[in-house]
């Protein structure tokens, strides 16, 4: 006896069924997708808020060692020493800065800038070359991570002299002199020394005690 073929309704619940597992894989798929996106997210925001580090207004980079003054706005500490030479005030609001304020800044520490800042306390056998000015009654002061690259970078590329702007002013620096100096007033020069922390009477970083 022939065998009787299926019914037509069996004939369409099976590439019903096909479709409704096909559908439950792609879905499943998806939320595995979104949830990797989402927690990839996460990550990304977790680790932006542990570096994030604020701009400065005054030389449009990310501060470096940055401070906050009484009215709440946050610039480097290097760019508010150059704008107290032309007035103690603001340079986003004109608010009043104390005169006393850079022996006692408030300085902002971000995760980032804290892990920066301790590369400076190492032991002897860990601690790396580091880049200095003398003082004016001396010992040396370190210089902040961005001018000390720039100087790192010259003196592995060959370069004995460059400009770049200090506390809003235009200096030089001479590797073939070791000496640094304002453009406008070069008489007015300071050493420079590459050495081991452990090995320099050192004063702070960058004016910052």
């Amino acid at each position: 006896m022939a065998e009787s073929l299926p019914s037509s309704g069996d004939k369409k619940e099976y590439p019903l069924r096909c479709r409704k597992r096909s559908l439950e894989t792609q879905d499943e798929d998806q939320v595995t997708k979104s949830l990797a996106v989402i927690e990839k997210g996460d990550k990304a925001t977790k680790n932006e808020s542990e570096d994030n580090v604020p701009d400065c207004a005054i030389c449009l980079q990310t501060c470096v060692h940055p401070a906050k003054l009484p009215c709440g706005h946050i610039f480097c500490f290097l760019c508010i020493k150059g704008i107290v030479h032309s007035g103690w005030r603001c340079a986003m609001c004109r608010a009043t800065i104390p005169h006393d304020y850079l022996d006692s800044p408030l300085l902002v520490n971000t995760p980032k800038v804290v892990a920066l800042e301790k590369k400076t306390v190492q032991s002897d056998d860990k601690e790396d070359y580091q880049w200095f000015y003398e003082g004016r009654h001396g010992g040396w002061w370190q210089f902040e991570e961005r001018t000390a690259n720039e100087l790192e970078n010259a003196a592995n590329t060959g370069v004995t002299q460059f400009d770049t702007l200090i506390c809003g002013s235009l200096y030089t620096l001479d590797l073939s002199i070791m000496m640094q100096f304002k453009k406008d007033r070069p008489w007015q020069a300071r050493k420079l020394l590459r050495e081991l922390p452990s090995k320099v009477e050192r004063k702070g970083i960058a004016g910052i005690k």
